[in-house]
């Protein structure tokens, strides 16, 4: 049941299905299953085990990587010639904003105590996108 209220169940399925690959490689069987006595068991190092997994693994989501790095390589592109026509003011803004989010929920959580800020994202024009972040002040004020 925990695992099927999970919001990423098959995703931690696969993470928990790589580290048993993982651990299993690291412990695993000797050179030879019908070990005599005299025979020393193999000892794999973790950076042994790490090759091994990385054999399927790599191919597997290579391709993807990739293709998910040209797709932010090309929005990051359209998006700078879109704002040739910006002030330099508003580009010095945005590249301050760069990790904004994960920094202002941290300063809500950890100094003012009032809890994650609430973002609501839309979709503007063509693939551009538009959030919308409330945060709520300890005096209940919404900024």
């Amino acid at each position: 049941m925990v695992v099927k209220a999970g919001e990423k169940s098959k995703a931690n399925v696969f993470e928990s299905y790589i580290a048993g690959l993982f651990q299993s490689y690291l412990q695993g069987p000797t050179s030879d299953s019908t070990m005599s006595e005299d025979m020393k068991p193999v000892i794999r190092t973790e950076g042994q085990a790490y090759d091994h997994v990385a054999q399927w693994l790599v191919p597997l989501f290579d391709p993807m990587a990739r293709f998910i790095q040209q797709s932010l390589y090309d929005e990051q592109h359209r998006l700078s010639a879109s704002g040739a026509g910006q002030g330099e003011e508003e580009e010095i803004d945005v590249q301050k904003a760069s990790g904004a989010s994960a920094l202002l929920n941290q300063h809500c959580i950890g100094v003012l105590g009032t809890g994650l800020p609430l973002y609501e994202h839309e979709n503007a024009e063509g693939m551009l996108w538009r959030t919308k972040c409330t945060a709520t002040l300890s005096g209940g004020e919404e900024v």
